[in-house]
Order: structure tokens, then C-alpha cells, then sequence
């Protein structure tokens, strides 16, 4: 940005003292609101963060890692040093010979810098996905006990206990920070020993300094008071009220609420892509590209909107018409997605079902024909149940009989061979013939009425 000054400030003008301190931060990434309410960012800051007016990336880029679906552990482990601060005496006499009038008159400017927090930020992500949510608070809190039970100083024994490094063996790590390091840490004591080193890393930046990690901002227009310096424009930044910055955030919550309820309908539906109709497939995926367009479309509208409040170009009620149609009107509201996964409950269903037998034995991912089927099987006796959503829909006590009728005769089967010798072939077959997945192949086939499951004697 802009010099405030034309020429460079003797020392006196600067007041540099030492602010050691060492601070430790868990941050869980539950919500982006909740880690970034723990790390007191100012409300206004946090909305500019929220709308993309701001980028998050570098060493900061652990505060938008907030959790895409419930089955996520994602824990960040932050150590912030501070190390010197440095500030300018406004008020000084003399300071004004040095200041440049110009800057003052740049019209995208109403803050200057006059102080800077040194030091570091440095922060370790751990994450690692479970079977299923309640695994989650299980293992993320025996994470944070271990965590917290670390301390940075001292020559602490690092040994973790057997029974929790079980827990966190599949544990990814990735790291951000203020240093540079050779190699990224691959466990939890490697972590650690990085933190240990950072003091040292830190004496050879900025004289020791490290990295700037704070700005102190003075209004332009006090400091042109000071300097006796008559302004020739006129700069407002309107700040948006406590209120609006609230629905705003509740807004950013919700999208990324109604995220992980869609995160976890497509995670349970990806071990069985093979096994469900393409139609279906197609048309879910089409709602997930839906869902990032527009998450994308809420964002620009609600940062260009606010843009334009702030340079009192529109009024706050325009924002607030936005928010009151999200609910009703936007496809990203959690609302929106769970009127969605209800609408898609026969996707689960069918995956539900398809969970009791098995790949490639009774059920298949390609069949040509029935004909074609069978002809593999011209040895075994072969059972065969079919499954529709139309008949489903059509006959739902009929097709639950069937189900548990094929059930039993599939139990029935594998009691008895596992009676037998290992090496006894089994002399039936029981198969799965789903038309929503092979209906396309099996057209003719599908005015066939199956009251029962289908045997074909060897």
C-alpha cells in the first residue's frame, strides 16, 4: 500500500518493546463460526473472511478447514508466538515533517498502520475419517487429551500410550505456519519437536522478530487532525450493524451445515456407485454441481452486497431482503437439502438392502440377460429375487415377503455349507437381479411376474 511517510522515520519515532508470550489454541473445525469466535477475529473482519473480500491462504489457511461431513475428525493444534511490538508515537512533535500529504488525499484509504505484532503462527491439522459419527467424538476426544497433555517446553517424554496410538494410526497431518521446515512431521511427536524449534527458527527472521502477525490501524482522518493537514475528499467505510453480521453469519452456517448433510448422503452412496442405477447417479451428481454453483453465486452476491452497503452505495435493507428469501428461495439452505435427501430416501433404501448380500456373488455389477446369467450357473440351482422401486412402490408388503423369503433361503444355504467341508462347491446360487440398475438390458424381461424368488433347477 501507500508510504504515510516520504521519507524514512528515525528511531525515536517508533517505540520497539519486547512482548514475549507463547499461546496454544485446539481448534476443532466445527463450524467456521465457532473458529472464528475462538480466535477473537473482530466481527466485521469476520464477515469480510465469510464473503471472500479477504483470501485466507498461507499460514493461515487452518481457519477455513471447517468439517464437510459428519464422519470427519479434524483437529488443529496452533502455537502462536509472539515476540516484539513496534509503535509509532502519533502524537510526537516533528513527525508531520515527515509525513506525505498525498497519502492522506488516496481515496481507497482510511486506516494507516501504526503498529505491527511480531512473532509466529504455526498450526498442525489432524485428521482422519471414522466409520461413523459417534466414533468421531470418541476419537477426536482422546486426540485432545493427548494434545493438550504435550507441552511445547522441557524435554517431555513423547512416548504416546499403545492404546491411543491405535486410535490415531490413520492420522493425516498437514501443516501451515510463519517457518519454513524441511519435511512435513508424519506424527504427533513429530509435531512436536517442530513446535520445540520454532524459537530457534525465529531468530533468523527479522532480527529475530519473525513474522508480522498483527496490524494496528489509525484513522486517516484522525491523523490528518493531528498533522493539521485540511482534507479535500471525503472517505466513509459504513460498518455493517451487529444484527446483520449475525444473519450473515447464521446464513454461512447454515450452507455449510446443509454441506455435510449432503457430504454424508454422497459418502454413503460412493461404496456402492457400481450398484445403483446410473439415472440416479447422474442426477445426483448434477445436484452437487448445482449446490457449489450456487453456494458460489451466495457468496458473490451477499460480498458484492456488502461491499456497497459499506460505501453507502446501497442500505442494509437490501441485505436484509436477501436473508429473508434464503430459506424459502436458495437450493443451499440446509432446509433446501433436507427436502432433497427426503425426496432421495429410496436411494438409501435400495443401498440398505443391496448391504445384505454380496459383491459379485448375489449381486452384480453388469448382467446382459438373465439367459446370459444363467449360463454360468448351469451346474447349481439358482435363485434369483427381483427388485424394482416400481414394485416397491406398487406392492411394498409383497416385495418385503419376498426379501426376507430369499433371505431365509440364503441363510438356510450358508448354515449349511458351513457344516460342510471347506472345500464342498455349494450346489445353489442365490442372485439379486435389480432393474433399476439393469433395467435398460433386461426390458423384456421385466413384464415377467415374480410373485417368489425365481428357482432354476440344475
Amino acid at each position: 500500500g501507500t508510504n504515510l511517510f516520504k521519507k524514512k522515520l528515525p528511531e525515536p519515532f517508533i517505540d520497539v518493546r519486547d512482548n514475549p508470550r507463547t499461546d496454544i489454541e485446539l481448534l476443532f473445525h466445527n463450524s467456521q463460526k465457532e473458529t472464528f469466535d475462538q480466535m477473537n477475529i473482530e466481527a466485521n473482519l469476520k464477515l469480510s473472511l465469510m464473503a471472500g473480500l479477504i483470501d485466507i491462504s498461507g499460514s493461515a489457511k487452518y481457519l477455513k478447514q471447517t468439517k464437510t461431513d459428519s464422519r470427519t475428525i479434524r483437529v488443529t493444534y496452533v502455537y502462536k508466538v509472539k515476540t516484539k511490538q513496534e509503535q509509532l508515537h502519533v502524537s510526537m512533535g516533528g513527525l508531520s515533517d515527515y509525513f506525505s500529504a498525498d497519502a492522506l488525499e488516496n481515496p481507497n484509504a482510511t486506516h494507516a498502520v501504526t503498529g505491527i505484532m511480531w512473532g509466529a503462527n504455526v498450526g498442525a491439522t489432524f485428521e482422519q475419517v471414522v466409520e461413523n459419527h459417534e466414533k468421531v467424538q470418541t476419537v477426536e476426544g482422546s486426540l485432545s487429551v493427548v494434545l493438550k497433555s504435550l507441552p511445547i517446553s522441557g524435554e517431555a517424554n513423547l512416548d504416546l500410550q499403545t492404546n491411543n496410538n491405535s486410535k490415531f494410526e490413520n492420522l493425516q497431518i498437514s501443516f501451515s505456519g510463519d517457518i519454513l521446515i524441511n519435511e512435513c512431521p508424519q506424527s504427533i511427536e513429530d509435531v512436536m519437536r517442530v513446535f520445540r524449534a520454532v524459537p530457534d527458527r525465529l531468530k533468523s527472521l527479522n532480527e529475530g522478530k519473525g513474522q508480522q502477525l498483527v496490524f494496528f490501524l489509525y484513522p486517516l482522518k484522525r491523523i490528518a487532525q493531528i498533522f493539521k493537514h485540511e482534507l479535500q475528499i471525503t472517505r466513509m467505510i459504513k460498518e455493517v450493524s451487529h444484527l446483520l453480521v449475525m444473519r450473515i453469519e447464521n446464513i454461512f452456517e447454515d450452507i455449510s451445515k446443509g454441506k455435510r448433510k449432503f457430504n454424508d448422503f454422497l459418502k454413503e452412496i460412493e461404496p456402492w456407485e457400481d450398484y445403483i442405477s446410473r439415472v440416479w447417479l447422474n442426477e445426483i451428481n448434477n445436484k452437487r454441481a448445482e449446490l457449489i454453483a450456487s453456494e458460489l453465486k451466495t457468496q458473490r452476491e451477499l460480498s458484492n452486497l456488502l461491499q456497497k452497503i459499506r460505501g453507502e452505495e446501497a442500505e442494509e435493507s437490501e441485505m436484509e431482503r436477501l436473508l429473508d428469501n434464503f430459506n424459502r428461495e436458495n437450493p443451499c439452505s440446509s432446509m433446501s437439502i433436507e427436502h432433497y435427501l427426503k425426496a432421495k430416501r429410496n436411494v438409501t433404501s435400495k443401498i440398505r438392502t443391496l448391504s445384505d448380500f454380496k459383491r459379485e456373488e448375489n449381486i452384480f455389477k453388469e448382467i446382459i440377460s438373465i439367459e446370459d446369467l444363467l449360463t454360468k450357473y448351469y451346474e447349481q440351482d439358482v435363485y434369483l429375487l427381483h427388485i424394482s422401486e416400481k414394485w416397491q412402490t406398487e406392492d411394498k408388503a409383497n416385495s418385503l415377503k419376498n426379501l426376507r423369503y430369499f433371505k431365509s433361503l440364503l441363510n438356510r444355504e450358508k448354515k449349511s455349507s458351513d457344516e460342510k467341508s471347506n472345500d464342498t462347491t455349494s450346489n445353489s446360487a442365490h442372485i439379486v437381479i435389480d432393474y433399476d440398475l439393469h433395467g435398460p438390458d433386461l426390458e423384456d424381461d421385466e413384464a415377467m411376474n415374480y410373485e417368489y424368488p425365481w428357482k432354476v433347477s440344475a
